[in-house]
């Protein structure tokens, strides 16, 4: 965070320097604009650290992977600590998971990180789908032909029992 402040205050510094004034006025402001949120999250940070975080409010499922994240950091656990609780023989697994926001993890493994971090989530205002909506044919033939698909592999493995 220190060489991003030192980046904004060289740029600057040399606002005098700078001939085209838009492009200086643009590239300060996103500046400016990153090291505010940079700052947020570190603030977000520490609250959580430090527990003076309870609750963590106004968060949609879209933003799952960071409530996930915040519930281990406010337990002060490592990623081994985590790994260790859900019988993971290999910590960097957890890393991995934070790594790509849980992308790919099975729904099954998310809420055994949800029970071993003990987070309760609530579900409230869940929009149903509108009776009227048509669903574009490309879509439809994917969901088709993943049903298909898991069809096939459900008879290759009930054909063992």
């Amino acid at each position: 965070m220190l060489q991003f402040k030192s980046a904004l205050d060289d740029l600057e510094s040399r606002a005098g320097a700078i001939e085209d004034k838009e492009d200086y006025e643009y590239t300060y402001n996103s500046y400016q604009y990153q090291y505010s949120q940079l700052e947020e999250e570190a603030v977000e940070y520490e609250n959580i650290r430090n527990h003076r975080t309870k609750v963590l409010v106004d968060k949609s499922i879209d933003n799952l992977h960071e409530v996930l994240i915040q519930a281990r950091i406010a337990r002060n656990w490592s990623h081994g600590d985590l790994a260790k609780e859900l019988d993971l023989k290999n910590p960097q697994q957890i890393q991995r998971y934070e790594a790509t926001n849980y992308e790919g993890v099975s729904l099954w493994r998310v809420l055994d990180i949800l029970d071993a971090l003990e987070l309760k989530i609530e579900l409230k205002d869940i929009a149903l789908p509108n009776p009227n909506y048509i669903q574009p044919e490309a879509k439809i033939i994917a969901i088709q032909s993943k049903s298909q698909e898991v069809k096939q592999r459900q008879s290759l493995f009930a054909v063992g029992e």
